[in-house]
């Protein structure tokens, strides 16, 4: 009798023990990923949105990972504190977009990171190449240089008189001498007189459209990036007022009043920051996954700008948008 009382006791020992091993190790599971915003927690409401959406193509959800979030406020000094913050808490990864990209990447810490950028990260000084990531870092550039070729070509189509260009551009902006240079390029075959406007701060965006406004250009060319996108509405509101229509690279910019916005599909290479992730929650490390540069474009026209600029798009332009705001 006491032989079987022991044996029922062991066996329930075992049991036990198993159940908190089974516990622990469905806690492990969990995945934990940090992310990190340079600024307000809207400034990053549209990158976690569609960063969850890729998320949860992998099957991560509410019952198998933390997302962590934390953001800087725009106090760039805070960035470290932060890191040191998701670290101690023990995340896997951390996501990285915008402007906080640089800081983090940079930054002293062990945990590898994911990253959203639109600068040119080799430009940046993040890597000497895109195929071998360095600094325990990787991800997604949106930066596509040529395709302002493309967009020069779409504006001569669409205005064949054009021929003074004004282009506007962050000088802060990792790669955007690579931007610039195939303007000048494509400018050039297509007879496109450029002026170019540096434009790092909002002061200096004031001043560059208060002097455009005392000789208005035929067209204005943003080069897309995260301090422009911020200072749209002066620039769009300045191209309503001339009567001057405005072309970019980000539907963001079309959507608030440029003409046409022609580049990536930047909610389809949020969610591909996931498959960064995920390789890497499963093991994978930071330098052996090739950063990723655009696949997916798309055109977009907003056709009532083009109306309020007395316009009439070519059938052959419309008929080739993946979006038309009317």
């Amino acid at each position: 009798m006491m032989n079987r009382r022991r044996l029922i006791k062991t066996l329930g020992s075992v049991a036990v023990a198993a159940t908190g091993f089974s516990a622990m190790a469905q806690e492990r599971r969990i995945a934990r990923i940090g992310f990190i915003g340079g600024g307000e927690a809207s400034d990053s409401a549209t990158f976690l949105t569609n960063l969850r959406i890729g998320l949860a193509q992998f099957g991560y959800g509410a019952a198998n990972a933390r997302l962590l979030e934390r953001y800087a406020g725009r106090e760039p000094e805070r960035i470290q504190g932060l890191i040191d913050e998701l670290e101690a808490s023990g995340v896997d990864v951390i996501v990285t977009h915008a402007a906080a990209v640089l800081l983090v990447v940079r930054a002293r810490r062990t945990t590898p990171v994911v990253y959203q950028l639109s600068a040119d990260p080799v430009s940046a000084g993040l890597t000497a190449e895109l195929s071998k990531p360095r600094n325990n870092a990787t991800g997604i550039t949106l930066m596509t240089a040529e395709l302002n070729g493309k967009r020069l070509d779409l504006l001569r189509e669409i205005i064949p008189g054009c021929r003074n260009l004004s282009v506007i551009y962050n000088p802060l902006h990792g790669g955007e001498h690579l931007e610039r240079a195939w303007v000048e390029d494509r400018a050039r075959a297509l007879d496109f007189a450029v002026a170019y406007h540096p434009a790092a701060d909002r002061p200096t965006l004031d001043k560059v459209l208060a002097a455009a406004a005392a000789s208005p250009p035929d067209a204005i060319l943003l080069l897309s990036d995260g301090f422009l996108q911020t200072q749209r509405a002066p620039v769009m509101a300045f191209a309503a007022q001339t009567r001057v229509p405005a072309i970019a690279g980000w539907t963001i910019f079309a959507e608030s009043g440029a003409l046409f916005s022609y580049g990536p599909r930047i909610p389809e290479m949020t969610q591909r920051t996931a498959v960064y992730v995920d390789r890497i929650l499963n093991g994978a490390k930071a330098a052996d996954l090739p950063i990723e540069r655009p696949t997916l474009f798309e055109l977009v026209i907003n056709l009532d700008t083009a109306t309020r600029l007395g316009l009439t798009l070519p059938a052959t332009v419309i008929a080739r948008a993946d979006r038309v705001i009317e």
